[in-house]
């Protein structure tokens, strides 16, 4: 598979992970997103009180199995590329998906994984891809930080977020209409946002968790908090009382487009009265995920559109990093064995 060149746009670990097997396989991968750094909402943030995670708070196992799980995680360290890499089992935790399910929580961060990943890769961030077309030399994009056309690619995997893989693809007339079937069972996959604060109060609580794992709570949803987690109780992590609140999807949606200031105070108060304790603040940090969590998933691993277009994600299978890296081991098996069997 040397002669061939894929594009993957999009580096949380779905993209990440795909990338990884086709490049074992022995095709040339390039991997595109528009953030400053890779691992998409495996996000954390540093502070002088401890890391803090404003994206997916573990590494929820969803539809693939904890030993598979384990085994990624295992082989990561194992082949050097995060030697420091650590991670502790859950069980029955409470996730951002509806249910309780499996988990690890990872040190140093959620995020090493994603580095140790991208480290192994041609990984351009900060390419922020508005355009994708197809001529007779191949697949070509556009990004919106340059004005040449990057290709051609021999195939493409999306794996963003639906609403912004579909428009992706309806920018160019030609490339919508060549990839309508595929547009269309897209299109009832949904993702839903959410608010989420990190905290560090000038007068934290002294209570526990009362609920969870021991530093994961779910609210009840009338509160308007679907997540506090107690990062300072995090397997490992110690240091200074410090929080991540997350937002119910109702509540965010209903605050979605909200002046970042007021949505800030709104959810101090909301966890202060959930912990309480004040509002005073050492540290908050506010992040607006528009696409946080899958609402109405496609129902199977992958799609496969038209002249090596295809489409992987959290969204294809469910709401968690899990099935997200179960999706992208689908789609790489299956793009190598499109190309062995001449099929793309």
């Amino acid at each position: 598979m040397s002669n061939r060149h894929w594009a993957v746009i999009g580096a949380g670990i779905c993209g990440l992970h795909a990338a990884r097997q086709l490049q074992a396989a022995g095709a040339r991968v390039t991997v595109f997103d528009k953030a400053r750094r890779p691992g998409g909402r495996l996000a954390v943030r540093r502070s002088d009180w401890g890391l803090m995670a404003h994206g997916a708070p573990v590494l929820s196992t969803g539809s693939a199995s904890p030993d598979w799980l384990a085994e990624v995680l295992g082989a990561t360290r194992s082949a050097g590329l995060a030697k420091d890499l650590a991670w502790e089992p859950l069980h029955a935790l409470p996730a951002l998906a509806a249910g309780d399910q499996d988990g690890f929580s990872m040190l140093p961060s959620l995020n090493a994984l994603a580095a140790a990943w991208s480290g192994t890769l041609d990984l351009r961030c900060e390419h922020t891809v508005t355009r994708l077309w197809r001529d007779v030399s191949g697949w070509w994009l556009l990004c919106r930080e340059q004005e040449a056309a990057i290709g051609p690619f021999h195939g493409v995997l999306l794996t963003t977020p639906p609403v912004q893989g579909r428009a992706l693809l309806q920018a160019d007339a030609g490339t919508a209409a060549e990839q309508a079937d595929l547009l269309d069972d897209w299109q009832g996959v949904t993702q839903v946002p959410c608010w989420s604060l990190l905290w560090v109060p000038a007068s934290p609580p002294d209570a526990a968790p009362t609920a969870g794992t021991g530093f994961i709570e779910r609210p009840a949803s009338a509160s308007g908090l679907a997540l506090v987690v107690h990062e300072h109780r995090r397997p490992g992590a110690g240091g200074s009382p410090r929080y991540a609140i997350h937002a119910t999807a109702d509540w965010s949606a209903a605050h979605l487009e909200h002046d970042a200031d007021a949505v800030r105070e709104q959810l101090l108060m909301l966890a202060a009265s959930h912990l309480g304790c004040s509002t005073a603040s050492l540290f908050t940090h506010l992040h607006r995920w528009r696409y946080a969590v899958t609402g109405q998933a496609l129902g199977r691993p992958f799609l496969a559109g038209q002249h090596g277009l295809w489409v992987a994600g959290d969204s294809c299978l469910g709401a968690t990093a899990g099935d997200a890296l179960a999706s992208a081991r689908a789609v790489a098996e299956a793009m190598l064995m499109a190309h062995d069997h001449g099929t793309e």
